[in-house]
């Protein structure tokens, strides 16, 4: 499910100086007063998204902006889930933070939101090269302690990958807890001739969390 976090096509989730002190050898075991995703209705969060080759480190482009902001919430068989949205268009799925990470639930009827069918998006507390199983593919954690410096500063963040892609220096969404994506890596194409690949960086440029 860490693929989820595309823009418009699938979510996008994405000044002081914070640092996560983690082990890259040991064992993330979290902190149960702050969330992978920090879940309540108001959090927003501003993104720059910039494409790049990889033949040319002269590539770097900026394409877009984003932001996302939770919205809403609704309260299925007890458990709260929430909505976000996306440069003002409503996502179809739901999130929520249970004791092994953050779900998801995908939708497409706001009304008939079926909690069964909730899924497991980013794996936390985790440690280092832990799989998870997500559809599709598996997902790993690839670091627990990947400095990302931005615009709204500089933190050391779990990096999580799709498991294909694992080998890739920079693939990946990179979570600080208690603030959430700040980073994340993708391939959109993969040219053959000549050999070249296409990505897309998203990265915060400030966040308000209530």
């Amino acid at each position: 499910m860490v693929g989820f976090f595309i823009k418009y096509s699938v979510l996008l989730i994405l000044s002081f100086l914070v640092f996560l002190s983690c082990s890259e050898t040991g064992v993330n075991n979290g902190d149960n007063a702050k969330e992978i995703l920090p879940l309540k209705i108001g959090n927003s969060w501003n993104s720059n998204i910039y494409t790049y080759r990889s033949s040319d480190k002269d590539s770097v482009r900026l394409f877009d902006s984003s932001v996302m902001v939770v919205t809403d919430k609704v309260t299925l068989k007890g458990e709260d889930w929430f909505f976000l949205e996306v440069d003002g268009k409503l996502t179809k799925q739901v999130w929520s933070n249970r004791k092994d990470g953050l779900w998801v639930i995908a939708f497409k009827d706001q009304t008939l939101i079926n909690v069964d069918s909730a899924k497991l998006a980013i794996k936390y507390p985790t440690k280092l090269n832990e799989i998870y199983p997500i559809t599709p593919p598996s997902g790993i954690t690839v670091s627990l302690n990947s400095e990302v410096v931005t615009l709204a500063g500089t933190f050391n963040c779990i990096r999580y990958s799709d498991i294909e892609y694992a080998s890739h220096e920079f693939y990946g969404v990179y979570y600080f807890p208690g603030i959430g994506l700040i980073k994340q890596e993708r391939i959109t194409l993969i040219h053959e001739n000549p050999p070249d690949t296409s990505w897309i960086r998203t990265i915060l440029t400030s966040y308000d969390i209530k």
